[in-house]
């Protein structure tokens, strides 16, 4: 069906969808800031709850505040020994190289598709936290132990 619009001025606000990538990166930036961060417009897929899982195993509190907005109190203090990126190939390259700041060994734990996804551009290009790595280019379900300076596939 074809519809014509007659020429005039078009008024209102147009929020356009949230990127999930830029989620991810807001919530990365969040855990890293100081004090808290508000993110609005945020959409709840598979791969932003991953992300949300994974700065608040690296110690940032998360409150939904809103249906798509939440409050973030940064700060990179581990509350556990995991990081489950779920399928998030983004989470993964960035929350690697983030937990490796941290004192302690932290596991990367991935599940699907992305246990089969080469890693290696992301090894060869991480400087001095991957020397660690060993053989693996794929990620396991028991992926990696990441500590500062070194990281480890198995």
């Amino acid at each position: 069906m074809d519809q014509s619009v007659p020429p005039g001025r078009v008024r209102g606000i147009c929020i356009p969808p949230c990127s999930k990538s830029y989620a991810q990166r807001a919530l990365a930036a969040s855990l890293l800031a100081e004090g808290t961060s508000r993110l609005h417009n945020i959409e709840f897929c598979d791969d932003t709850r991953s992300a949300i899982r994974c700065i608040e195993a690296l110690g940032a509190r998360v409150r939904r505040t809103g249906e798509r907005t939440l409050e973030i109190d940064g700060g990179l203090s581990p509350a556990g020994d995991r990081l489950y990126v779920g399928q998030s190939g983004l989470s993964t390259r960035l929350f690697t190289p983030i937990a490796s700041l941290c004192d302690t060994p932290i596991g990367v734990v991935g599940e699907g598709p992305l246990l089969h996804r080469s890693f290696r551009t992301m090894i060869a290009r991480s400087g001095h936290w991957a020397s660690g790595f060993t053989t693996a280019t794929t990620i396991s379900p028991s992926i990696s132990k990441v500590r500062s300076g070194a990281a480890r596939f198995r």
